[in-house]
């Protein structure tokens, strides 16, 4: 499989845009909206190292300061390539038009929100039909979900998520809270430990 340049290092454009930009003026205006975790940084410079750059950065132009509305987790991983002494070159980039800031962040909003959910035998099709070594950097997220190999915190613990009514979510946290405070417990997550462990 062709990869980008390893010879010399540099990262393939594998896409065209309106126009190209360098990295260094391409701006984060999300903030810390998403996290990009290790593992999932290191899938994506993976993806982009073997398949090159290719989707336009989306960005708006806000009086010569060029915000990313799409594009952040790319971004990251093209300054991590970069550190690790890859040459990126000029990148591609689309103008999206906003009025003010308050309009660029709704259409941030609005580019990052995922409407349409995986039909899981349809994926595992697709994915059976691609490498091994290409299927381990792909990530994809299930609707509410994630699958549980991505749903770990900072400790290693697996997260669960479930859905109750407004109400019950209040007595669950109230409950949790109490049993934190009764046996000093600093996450919830060993609150609720506690509690099993009591059943």
């Amino acid at each position: 499989m062709q990869k980008s340049n390893d010879s010399t290092k540099t990262i393939r454009i594998q896409c065209e845009g309106a126009a190209t930009q360098p990295l260094e003026k391409l701006m984060v205006l999300q903030g810390g909206l998403k996290k990009l975790t290790k593992k999932n940084l290191d899938r994506l410079k993976a993806r982009i190292t073997t398949d090159g750059f290719c989707a336009p950065i989306f960005i708006w132009d806000n009086a010569g300061a060029l915000m990313i509305l799409d594009g952040t987790q790319r971004r990251a991983a093209l300054v991590a390539l970069q550190a690790d002494g890859w040459t990126i070159p000029p990148l591609p980039v689309v103008y999206i038009y906003a009025d003010d800031e308050s309009q660029a962040r709704r259409i941030l909003l609005s580019i990052s929100s995922q409407y349409g959910e995986w039909v899981e035998e349809e994926l595992a099709a697709w994915l059976g039909k691609v490498d091994e070594e290409i299927r381990e950097t792909l990530r994809f997220a299930y609707g509410e979900e994630e699958r549980d190999e991505d749903r770990t915190d900072e400790h290693g613990l697996k997260k669960i998520s479930f859905l109750v009514e407004e109400e019950q979510a209040e007595i669950i946290k109230r409950h949790l809270e109490k049993i934190k405070e009764e046996n000093n417990l600093k996450r919830y997550g060993d609150a609720l430990f506690t509690l099993f462990e009591n059943e």
